[in-house]
């Protein structure tokens, strides 16, 4: 065969688009709902460090008797280390996510573990807000009727705690259910979306 036959051979040949592979528009779609969970985060920020400064003035405005004001400077400092450390655990991540590039599938899935571990860190510190934020309730209550609570407690201290553990534990209740259902629509509906752009990313590896 001569040079002439392979040029027509060559001419003869269908062309063939160039695909662009699936996997980098799965990278791009992943950005998405990235951008809104940062989005939110820093919005917990700020919300967290206004409590934090809020909260500094319950003591003065409630008028809290000498008493109760140890009780609550302890809580308040408990509250204080709790939030910096979340907020520290936190922010470490919006900024990996702020600097991350989704070119590979590996950082995707480097991202998406790094999602459910805080998803799991931001529960735990949503437990321990609870209970700080029962004691600053129990606190105020108590300065309003100190008097009673202490006669509740010499006199009838049987029914005074059996009444105040069911009161505490259906407030636990009420609050967790309501913060499964902020968990979920603040950052796990985003956390799902990742996950099915991963399952779609194994998909097309498969295939």
């Amino acid at each position: 065969m001569n040079f002439d036959d392979i040029k027509s051979a060559w001419n003869k040949e269908p062309e063939q688009p160039i695909e662009v592979p699936n996997t980098i528009e799965s990278l791009k779609k992943a950005q998405m709902p990235l951008d809104k969970f940062r989005k939110n985060m820093r919005g917990e920020a700020i919300f967290q460090v206004v409590a934090l400064l809020v909260s500094v003035f319950i003591p003065g405005y409630f008028n809290l008797i000498p008493a109760l004001r140890v009780s609550f400077n302890c809580t308040y400092i408990l509250f204080v280390i709790t939030t910096l450390y979340f907020l520290i655990r936190f922010y470490g991540l919006y900024k990996k996510i702020g600097q991350s590039s989704l070119t590979t599938k590996d950082s995707l899935y480097e991202l998406n573990y790094d999602l459910k571990l805080n998803i799991e860190l931001y529960k735990m510190f949503n437990y321990m807000l609870l209970i700080i934020f029962l004691a600053f309730g129990a606190i105020i209550l108590v300065n309003f009727n100190y008097e009673y609570f202490m006669k509740g407690i010499v006199n009838e201290p049987g029914y005074f705690y059996v009444v105040f553990g069911l009161t505490i534990l259906s407030i636990c209740i009420v609050i967790h259910f309501f913060a499964i259902i902020w968990l979920n629509q603040y950052y796990g509906k985003y956390a799902k979306e990742i996950e099915s752009l991963i399952g779609a990313l194994k998909e097309e590896q498969q295939d």
